[in-house]
């Protein structure tokens, strides 16, 4: 079979390929990856890739933050424009006396001024 791709993509190094349901993914180490739909295209001929989208993405910044309030299972940090909406994961990467664990992540449920909030996770031992 012969794969085409849009515009000038071209697959010139080894890449990982997958089959997910009814698509067909191409990943090219560093490049946008490259599928086609499967259900829209024939694959007796030669279906045209097209370049996956790339979504919006953000990298973390850091919020020191030394104490939280833990009541209930739900744990408050307090930071000042600390910038985090409901959905945000955060990484703990200083303990001091909380007792959370070192590069645990949790996802803040929500914020209040300074305040914001995520629930801890119960560890069975």
């Amino acid at each position: 079979m012969i794969l085409a791709y849009t515009g000038s993509e071209t697959v010139s190094a080894p890449v990982e390929m997958i089959q997910a349901f009814n698509k067909v993914y191409i990943f090219r180490d560093g490049d946008a990856a490259l599928f086609v739909d499967l259900s829209t295209n024939n694959i007796t001929g030669s279906p045209t890739m097209t370049l996956v989208e790339e979504g919006a993405f953000s990298l973390p910044s850091a919020q020191l933050t030394t104490a939280f309030e833990i009541t209930n299972g739900e744990a408050k940090g307090t930071k000042s424009s600390h910038g985090y909406v409901s959905g945000d994961v955060i990484q703990v990467k200083i303990v001091g006396d909380s007792g959370l664990t070192l590069n645990d992540t949790f996802t803040v449920s929500r914020v209040n001024g300074n305040d914001f909030f995520f629930f801890l996770t119960m560890r069975l031992i």
